[in-house]
């Protein structure tokens, strides 16, 4: 059963002056050398469902700044780099999901996608993408 997809793609690009909905949050958390750096952006409509994303997000070692809407998320890469984005799937329909994912490294969640799971999948790719640098 496959819970997202990954789309291995990183440029950058800028928002056009769109009005955030949420403040942004950063997040840390240091358990590996693979992950501490590492930064991820969440996009979830649903509050219990992004807390708990970020929750096993940040228990695999990784940082995250969450928004709850993909404007919002956009608005972000005005600010901030971001090493992936994971779009919770309420959102992966929409237009702007689409644009995320030809350009950055976007994991597309499916509803019956566990957190753990994706914190899972996150340190398996982070991890494989250290080991070729090196």
């Amino acid at each position: 059963m496959k819970l997202f997809c990954c789309v291995s793609c990183r440029l950058s690009i800028h928002a056009e002056g769109r009005t955030p909905r949420t403040t942004s949050v950063i997040d840390t958390s240091a358990h590996s050398p693979q992950t501490d750096r590492v930064t991820i952006l969440v996009v979830c409509p649903d509050e219990q469902r992004l807390n708990r994303l970020k929750d096993a997000i940040h228990s695999a070692g990784f940082r995250t700044i969450s928004v709850n809407a993909l404007d919002a998320a956009w608005t972000r890469t005005d600010y901030f780099d971001f090493d992936a984005v994971v779009i919770d799937y309420e959102l992966k329909n929409d237009i702007a999901a689409s644009a995320f994912r030809q350009r950055f490294i976007t994991l597309n969640l499916n509803e019956d996608a566990a957190p753990e799971a994706l914190a899972m999948e996150l340190t398996n790719l982070f991890s494989r993408s250290s080991e070729l640098v090196q």
